[in-house]
């Protein structure tokens, strides 16, 4: 099923202007991300950033900005550079060390994107390879020592949060609640309240 990531993010916003103002207020006013070190971004992720500019970092787990179950918080644009940056560095690494066949398609790649990240730096990536993946967010799976597909899409990422704090499900595994003062949204399993 396709998810518009602005129809998603508009139902999001609305909902976290009447339930998690914390949260709406933490995130950054829209950029203008168009091109990252010679290709072009996926749609969906442009689209976003034409939405909100991520958050500053993280200072703590349940910070109100870290909206994306189970705890990330979205990278501004600058940050997606460096830490895209960062990506290209660790595959050149561990090619030119002869490790890239562990490396390569497992914990890196030239066509992932980081865009979210957790207090601890576990982050999300946009898969940008031509295949079927092409558009899906990844997450790093410690059990496998590798990344797996966690959402087909950052609209379908999104439709799932806007569901799951409707009360109609999960996201990612977890339910939403809402926290403290400044009514920060947070996630948590549901084998462990």
């Amino acid at each position: 099923m396709e998810y518009s990531v602005a129809d998603e993010w508009a139902r999001l916003k609305m909902w976290l202007e009447e339930n998690s103002p914390a949260t709406l207020s933490s995130l950054l006013p829209p950029s203008e991300p168009q091109q990252l070190s010679g290709f072009a971004l996926h749609p969906d992720l442009v689209e976003l950033y034409s939405l909100i500019n991520g958050a500053p970092p993280l200072k703590s787990g349940n910070s109100p900005s870290a909206f994306i179950p189970p705890s990330y918080s979205p990278y501004t644009i600058e940050r997606v550079k460096s830490s895209y940056a960062h990506m290209l560095d660790t595959v050149e690494y561990e090619t030119q060390n002869g490790r890239s066949h562990y490396t390569i398609g497992m914990i890196a790649h030239t066509k992932w994107v980081p865009f979210a990240a957790t207090a601890s730096g576990k982050e999300l990536v946009l898969d940008h390879r031509k295949s079927e993946s092409y558009g899906a967010v990844l997450e790093f799976d410690e059990a496998e020592n590798r990344y797996v597909p966690a959402w087909e899409s950052l609209g379908a990422m999104l439709a799932e949060i806007n569901s799951a704090v409707r009360g109609h499900g999960t996201a990612g595994r977890y339910l939403p609640r809402i926290q403290g003062q400044g009514a920060s949204l947070e996630w948590f399993h549901p084998r462990f309240p």
